[in-house]
């Protein structure tokens, strides 16, 4: 099980972003890295610090994955399609 995004139409040829379930955890705890923050001391796994204490981590550091996933969202508001799970 994973997570796979991609634009909301019928183009198979247009690009997608996926990760496995450990994939997108790898992807989450290195936004988390990049923004100074430890995934177990937040809300909602395990600790007490509150989300609104965090900043926009995807703009301050590209990872491939990161860099993927921003292709897909221009692809997206260029095309003026949603962005959906797929």
């Amino acid at each position: 099980m994973g997570i796979m995004l991609c634009p909301a139409d019928d183009d198979v040829a247009g690009p997608d972003i996926s990760w496995s379930h450990y994939g997108f955890s790898l992807f989450r705890q290195r936004l988390a890295q990049a923004e100074g923050l430890v995934l177990r001391e937040m809300v909602g796994y395990g600790g007490n610090r509150p989300w609104n204490t965090a900043h926009d981590p995807v703009l301050q550091r590209r990872t491939d994955d990161v860099g993927r996933l921003i292709d897909v969202m221009k692809y997206c508001v260029e095309k003026g399609i949603p962005l959906d799970f797929c």
